[in-house]
């Protein structure tokens, strides 16, 4: 694991040129829609706003990792999080028990945690779209992560997580989780004001949906 976030070209997937992406964010929710053909990608979905008065806007492509066709964190129930024992691996959900919300498909282990989820989504999504925070709290060496079309280069490992104030934060592997534990009321803020920066402080952001370090794809 130690010699995968060593190098940068083994722990991004997929590679390539990152689309471009435009944030307006003016409201806290939006649904995205989209037109498609079978076996076809639409690079550029419609995102209606659940509020007249703004949207919130952006372009979703493979090589952004935020496919909103594919279910959230590869469908890692994020309510079990909040759950589990410290050290216990992630657990998957099914197609056949699943929320939408801004736009993005979760699944979950079971109808209860389900309910949590749809009573409270703020709550158990993973904060900064479920990539890496500690690339995304610009302290991490080995990544200088400053655009948005660089979120390809912070992929998580859906074992790798903290519960930290009730949030939940992923990271590529335990070495980026223990640096950003050192420091982490600095790397949070630093995350969030990065975050903002890109989407604005009412829009969610996109979702990872593909993302993921090597050998933890499920």
């Amino acid at each position: 694991k130690g010699a995968q976030e060593d190098v940068m070209g083994a722990w991004a997937r997929p590679l390539g040129a990152v689309a471009a992406l435009v944030s307006i964010a003016t409201i806290a929710t939006f649904a995205a829609t989209r037109e498609k053909t079978p076996g076809s990608f639409d690079s550029s979905p419609s995102l209606t706003a659940l509020s007249a008065t703004a949207k919130c806007v952006y372009t979703v492509s493979d090589q952004s990792c935020n496919d909103p066709e594919a279910p959230v964190l590869e469908g890692v129930d994020v309510v079990e999080y909040f759950f589990l024992e410290d050290g216990r691996s992630a657990v998957y959900g099914s197609s056949s028990v699943t929320s939408v919300y801004d736009g993005y498909t979760y699944w979950f282990s079971s109808v209860e945690n389900k309910e949590k989820f749809d009573q409270d989504p703020d709550t158990y999504s993973p904060q900064f779209g479920g990539f890496c925070a500690f690339a995304l709290s610009g302290n991490d060496p080995r990544n200088s992560l400053r655009r948005v079309q660089q979120l390809y280069s912070a992929p998580v490992d859906p074992d790798q997580y903290l519960i930290l104030s009730g949030k939940l934060y992923l990271f590529r592997g335990s070495e980026a989780k223990y640096l950003f534990l050192e420091n982490a009321d600095v790397g949070i803020v630093g995350g969030e004001v990065k975050w903002e920066s890109w989407f604005g402080s009412a829009c969610h952001g996109f979702m990872n949906t593909m993302c993921f370090m090597e050998g933890h794809r499920r």
